[in-house]
């Protein structure tokens, strides 16, 4: 089960925010993303990575990775971004070696739950940094046993 919404962010000029609905406390929402240059699609090259940046009602920060399929930037709005009612701030940011080009923003309306099977807590969300710090202690191990194996 999988809900998605498709909007157009642009990287060189602001249009009126696209707003995105959400349900607080849902955890299969996605939102596809088309990047366009001065409203002209804009080509996302191999080596890009995509990430979705937001802060929420509450001021707790999100920054989670986001994939790129078929030229389109794919955002899960996971709960800890939907844990609050209220406006969500949006933004994508492309990363590629020591670039930076970041979107216009984009809202992520988030409707109060009628019924809250447990209160949801707030808290930052990083999980790309925890998927990159995973991915650092990987390469520490990988070279120590490199190096051990060659000082044997």
């Amino acid at each position: 089960m999988k809900s998605s919404t498709s909007i157009s962010l642009d990287v060189s000029h602001s249009t009126a925010p696209p707003i995105v609905f959400a349900k607080q406390g849902d955890s299969s929402s996605y939102v596809n993303i088309t990047i366009t240059d001065n409203g002209k699609p804009y080509t996302l090259d191999s080596g890009i990575t995509a990430r979705i940046r937001a802060v929420k009602a509450d001021k707790k920060a999100v920054f989670n990775n986001a994939t790129i399929e078929n030229n389109v930037i794919v955002a899960e709005l996971t709960e800890q971004i939907l844990a609050v009612e209220g406006y969500v701030i949006a933004e994508i940011s492309l990363y590629k070696e020591s670039s930076l080009l970041t979107t216009q923003y984009f809202y992520i309306a988030v409707q109060r739950s009628a019924v809250s099977d447990d209160e949801i807590t707030s808290t930052n969300e990083y999980k790309a940094l925890v998927e990159a710090l995973n991915e650092a202690s990987k390469a520490v191990d990988i070279a120590s046993a490199a190096a051990s194996k060659a000082n044997s």
